[in-house]
């Protein structure tokens, strides 16, 4: 059991020894510059890739759009024809 103590003793005495060492300024940014030199760009190709998609996006919806609006006029028209279009008027004046 001693010996248990005296080595702890020695192993704690060995630790109190070691002081703290100070690490070179942007140390970690330079780790990181290594590790991954293009992390923070972000290949061009994307940028005009997304753009081109959103502009195909919205040229779609406008067409679907127009396509609804056209179909829905027909609709309405088709609907008044057959007077399948209800008055809501209680009295017919």
């Amino acid at each position: 059991m001693e010996e248990k103590n005296q080595r702890e003793d020695q192993i704690d005495h060995l630790l109190g020894a070691i002081q703290r060492v100070d690490a070179p300024e942007f140390l970690e940014t330079r780790i990181y510059a290594r590790l991954n030199p293009l992390q923070d760009t972000i290949p061009i190709w994307w940028g005009w890739g997304s753009t081109a998609l959103i502009a195909v996006l919205l040229m779609v919806n406008v067409w679907a759009i127009q396509l609804e609006e056209s179909t829905s006029q027909s609709a309405d028209v088709l609907v008044e024809e057959m007077h399948l279009v209800d008055d809501y008027n209680l009295y017919n004046n």
